[in-house]
C-alpha cells in the first residue's frame, strides 16, 4: 500500500516546477481575456500583409514592382502578377484581383476599393480599324492594338521567324496570344493574299454540304473549336450550313467572307 502512495508524492523540487508552469498557464489565459482586440488585430494583419498608411489607388494592369511592395504585396505575388499579365492576361473589372493566384483573400478584400482599371484601354475597340499583321511596324502595333510591348515585339519575332504569316489564327501560336486577345484582334486583322489570283480561280470549289474538319481546315479561316461548331450547326440543319449564317456566327471581317464566297460553294 505504501509502495502505490509513493507515485502520488511529489518532491519538494517537483512542486515549485508544477507552481511555476501553473503561473505561466494562468498568466497566458488572463492577456487573452484582458487583450483580445489587439493579438485579433496583429493576426490579421500579418495575414493580409498590407500596409494600411501605404495603401492608394492602383491599376493591376500597369502597376511596378515598387508600387506593388508599397500595398504590401511580396516578390513572390508581384512576380505571379507581371507573368499573368506577361502572358497577355488582363484586368477587365476591380473585382478581377480575386482571380490573382497566391492573393489571399483577406489582401484582396483590403485592396479591392483601391483598384481603378484605366477606363477603355482594355476593353475590346468597336472602332473600324485593320492592321496588316505582316507589314504593320512595332508603332502600328501599339498605336491600333494598345497590347504590351512584350507581346508586339514576340508577334514581330515570329513573323520574322515563319517568314510571314498565311492566315490570321497563326498569331495564335506567338506566346502569350491568348484566346481573349485574339478574338479582340481577330475582326481587324489583314492578311493580304499572296498568290496569284489566276490560281485562285482555278483552285477546285469545295462544297460546304459534304466537307469534313480537315476540308474546313484547309480554308485557314476557323479556329478548330469552330470547326467542330459548323459541323454541329449543319447537322442540326439537314446537312446545309449558309455563307450568311458563317460570316455572323462567327464574326468573319470582309476579307474573309469574300475568301469564303471564293472558295466554296455554298449557299445565300
Amino acid at each position: 500500500m505504501q509502495h502505490w502512495k509513493a507515485y502520488f508524492i511529489f518532491s519538494e523540487k517537483e512542486q515549485k516546477g508544477i507552481l511555476v508552469l501553473g503561473l505561466v498557464l494562468v498568466v497566458s489565459v488572463s492577456l487573452h481575456i484582458i487583450f483580445p482586440g489587439k493579438l485579433k488585430s496583429t493576426q490579421q494583419k500579418q495575414s493580409t500583409n498590407i500596409v494600411t498608411h501605404k495603401i492608394f489607388y492602383f491599376d493591376p494592369n500597369t502597376i511596378d514592382s515598387i508600387a506593388a511592395i508599397q500595398l504590401g504585396l511580396s516578390s513572390k505575388q508581384f512576380r505571379t502578377l507581371e507573368n499573368y499579365r506577361n502572358k497577355g492576361g488582363r484586368f477587365k473589372q476591380a473585382a478581377d484581383i480575386f482571380k490573382l493566384y497566391g492573393l489571399t483573400k483577406e489582401t484582396a478584400d483590403a485592396l479591392l476599393p483601391f483598384v481603378k482599371i484605366q477606363a477603355g484601354k482594355y476593353k475590346m475597340a468597336h472602332a473600324i480599324w485593320k492592321i496588316d499583321i505582316n507589314n504593320a511596324t512595332i508603332e502600328d502595333w501599339k498605336q491600333l492594338t494598345k497590347l504590351d510591348t512584350l507581346l508586339i515585339n514576340r508577334i514581330l519575332k515570329y513573323k520574322k521567324h515563319i517568314g510571314s504569316f498565311s492566315y490570321q489564327s497563326q498569331l495564335q501560336k506567338v506566346y502569350g496570344m491568348n484566346d481573349s486577345i485574339y478574338q479582340f484582334l481577330k475582326p481587324h486583322l489583314i492578311v493580304p493574299y499572296q498568290g496569284s489570283s489566276t490560281l485562285m480561280k482555278k483552285a477546285v470549289l469545295l462544297n460546304s454540304s459534304t466537307m469534313n474538319f480537315e476540308d474546313w481546315k484547309s480554308l485557314e479561316l476557323f479556329q478548330d473549336r469552330e470547326i467542330w461548331s459548323i459541323l454541329r450547326i449543319r447537322k442540326a440543319n439537314g446537312g446545309v450550313i449558309g455563307w450568311r449564317k458563317l460570316v455572323l456566327e462567327f464574326d468573319l471581317s470582309v476579307e474573309q467572307a469574300a475568301t469564303l464566297r471564293q472558295k466554296l460553294i455554298i449557299n445565300d
